[in-house]
């Protein structure tokens, strides 16, 4: 699976949309809209202001979804993925709305900034994925290679994930190390997720919960995110709620995606319309 598979015109066309919404007050979500279908026409009553409109766009991601996995048989593997990429989606979505401003501040006790949060994400993931690399390729070498992965071999990549720049540039980074990690380990089969290493824990994990753990890792400090802005009298607004449902219901879309290929290029290509003309009316509200 092509590890850019978060970078199509519809993933692109979704994230804006959810940008452009995340920024609204109540009163503009529930402006009634120009341009109404009559009554009686197809989805009269369904998009007459911002809030209905991304109910209504969210239903059709969830379609989408539903139309492109009828039928199909995933793997574990890649089912395991699909939970990961859940949860990250959920992550993006808990920060649509919160701007450079909000990303270094430092005034809950006992708490970390938002980019440390990030960073701490990211570097897990970054080592994750490498044990679970090398577990794989010890297991295709026939166990020569020591069970635990040497620390000269992962400390040099961690450079390639600096904490530096502003929010776009390190969740930008972090993207790029996610859609990588998703697209080299949804295609390992059942033999590879019951691979071996050793690390911190001093015993022997396999492959498939060291893969289970990116969620729950997700998961864990997702939760930190809420409390933070919480503790920072930065609670969702309501724009910022459906922000974050349209990046949940994403993600299912986006591996579907990039299991179907080509086959759907066209049903993506006319949702991916339908959330840009969308979004220019939600940039003019």
């Amino acid at each position: 699976m092509p590890s850019d598979f978060m970078t199509s015109p519809v993933s692109e066309a979704v994230t804006a949309y959810a940008a452009a919404i995340a920024r609204l007050a109540e009163d503009q979500l529930t402006a009634e809209l120009p341009d109404q279908p009559a009554e009686g026409e197809p989805w009269w009553g369904y998009v007459h202001d911002l809030r209905n409109v991304t109910l209504f766009l969210n239903l059709h991601i969830n379609r989408l979804t539903s139309e492109l996995r009828a039928g199909r048989q995933a793997s574990r593997a890649a089912e395991i993925c699909r939970q990961h990429h859940r949860a990250y989606r959920d992550l993006t979505g808990s920060l649509a709305g919160i701007g450079n401003s909000l990303f270094d501040t430092d005034l809950v006790p006992g708490e970390w900034p938002l980019r440390t949060i990030i960073a701490h994400i990211t570097g897990a993931e970054l080592g994750f994925s490498m044990l679970i690399g090398w577990a794989v390729q010890r297991q295709s070498a026939d166990d020569d290679l020591p069970i635990t992965m040497p620390q000269e071999e992962m400390a040099p990549r961690y450079g390639d994930y600096p904490e530096t720049g502003t929010m776009t540039d390190v969740m930008g980074r972090y993207a790029q190390l996610h859609g990588s990690v998703i697209g080299d380990l949804i295609t390992l089969d059942t033999n590879q997720l019951e691979a071996l290493n050793v690390w911190w824990e001093g015993y022997e994990i396999p492959v498939w919960y060291r893969m289970h753990r990116f969620d729950a890792h997700l998961r864990e400090h997702t939760v930190q995110i809420d409390k933070t802005l919480h503790a920072l009298d930065r609670s969702p607004t309501e724009a910022e709620r459906l922000a974050r449902l349209l990046h949940q219901s994403l993600a299912d879309l986006e591996i579907e995606l990039a299991l179907a290929g080509a086959d759907a290029a066209e049903p993506a290509e006319v949702l991916a319309r339908d959330f840009d003309a969308r979004r220019r009316q939600a940039e003019v509200v």
